[in-house]
């Protein structure tokens, strides 16, 4: 079955007929989320709950980092970075309360003062010569498996649109669940006004719909802030140079049968301007790429069942 035949059946399976009392929730958002928290809608949200103290002492990172104790997983967060001068030691001050043993920025090229700053702030910086974001990733996940791989693996944005500090909160299901990949929801969780944008918003309905129809799974969110187990994120042998990173480690997990759990998780305004949903070209050029990689790993999966079943 050819890649077109694959999302023009998906499509038209999503999208005809009557719309049922499942496609309505669906479409709603109010899908049956399974293991997932649910976050209070009404409560409104209050970006400054949970910033950093203003008059912490500047003390330099590693020494602020909590000891990780010998029964406690190693953690460390990878960090890909463009031109973020302005928001990356905020991002790396959030990270220094939690139980982290280090922190990579993986610097994509940026001609500000990202890596100097990075560096300063306490982190590791390397350069990610390859531009886009999964090469960024990719960068820092070599550098990870060249020094030392740890337990568990934490992504976020170097914008501050995240909450760094809530990374216990994603690493929890890993530590005490057994589970595999924990996306933080931006969904699911609180939101600053206008923080989503309404091309983020679209195209995140999009992409979970299809991948309900073509996987059976069901997400809410394709969101950057994740954690994932370092041997299941070996398992899943990540390529993709670009926008389609994100989606491409949720539908290769499905694939391989990992363990999978949203939790929600507060989002704010990021730092700047988004160079994807910030621009219309680049929110092109990233939902073809993202509904490319859905489609395209389906597809994959129908040739190797067609190929097992010509062999037996």
């Amino acid at each position: 079955m050819g890649l077109d035949s694959v999302c023009r059946e998906a499509f038209c399976r999503a999208f005809s007929g009557r719309p049922t009392a499942r496609r309505r929730a669906v479409a709603s958002g109010r899908f049956e989320r399974d293991s997932v928290a649910r976050s209070p809608r009404s409560r409104p949200f209050d970006s400054t709950a949970m910033q950093p103290s203003s008059d912490r002492k500047k003390i330099p990172l590693r020494r602020r980092i909590r000891a990780v104790s010998g029964h406690s997983p190693v953690v460390d967060v990878v960090i890909p970075a463009f031109n973020e001068e302005g928001s990356i030691a905020r991002v790396i001050e959030a990270l220094a309360g939690t139980d982290v043993r280090r922190v990579v920025v993986a610097d994509n090229n940026s001609i500000d003062a990202t890596a100097r700053v990075a560096r300063e702030s306490g982190a590791e910086v390397i350069s990610a010569v390859r531009q886009g974001y999964g090469s960024a990733c990719l960068a820092g996940l070599e550098h990870l498996r060249s020094t030392g791989p740890p337990d568990i693996v934490v992504f976020v944005d170097a914008d501050y649109s995240d909450f760094p500090e809530e990374l216990p909160t994603l690493v929890a299901p890993i530590r005490d669940d057994g589970v595999d990949l924990v996306i933080g929801s931006r969904i699911l969780g609180r939101r600053e006004r206008g923080s989503l944008l309404p091309q983020a918003r679209v195209g995140n309905w999009i992409a979970a719909l299809l991948i309900r129809w073509l996987y059976g799974h069901r997400y809410t969110d394709l969101g950057p802030f994740r954690a994932v187990r370092w041997p299941a994120l070996e398992r899943l042998q990540m390529r993709d140079p670009d926008f389609g990173w994100t989606v491409e480690m949720q539908v290769k997990a499905i694939r391989a049968g990992l363990g999978i759990v949203e939790v929600p998780v507060s989002y704010r305004a990021r730092v700047g301007v988004s160079k994807i949903t910030g621009t219309f070209s680049g929110t092109l050029r990233a939902g073809y790429k993202i509904l490319l990689t859905i489609a395209r790993y389906r597809v994959s999966s129908y040739k190797i069942h067609s190929n097992d079943e010509r062999s037996s």
